[in-house]
């Protein structure tokens, strides 16, 4: 998948995003209210992670359907490449979504989310 292009100082656009369990080969169902779902916001290539916060689930998580809504000031960062991981916990337990489709396409997907930020005009 491409890099989503933002710019820095941006406050959106938030992401509608299906999580894929690959392997059980089906959308997620993410239903149970015991299911949480957090993203991590990193500069690619670093392993300091900038920000972590949490997702909304659409449709009640059915589908796998969730909405990735940046707090305020994530993108008040240096232009650059950054990555975006997403987990999940249910009763205790971990675990990192293992790939996301944006448009639901097979070839739309990836195990982590990437953006390019590009300085302000």
């Amino acid at each position: 998948m491409d890099p989503i292009v933002v710019h820095a100082g941006d406050d959106l656009p938030n992401l509608y995003l299906r999580l894929y369990d690959q392997d059980n080969t089906e959308y997620m169902d993410l239903t149970s209210a015991a299911v949480q779902v957090y993203a991590k916001f990193r500069r690619k290539g670093s392993s300091t992670v900038l920000q972590s916060f949490g997702l909304s689930k659409v449709a009640l998580g059915a589908g796998g359907r969730v909405m990735l809504t940046w707090p305020d000031d994530s993108f008040d960062v240096d232009a650059g490449r950054y990555e975006v991981e997403i987990y999940l916990t249910c009763n205790g337990k971990v675990w990192t979504a293992n790939k996301y489709y944006m448009s639901g396409e097979a070839n739309d997907s990836d195990t982590v989310l990437e953006f390019k930020i590009v300085g302000d005009f």
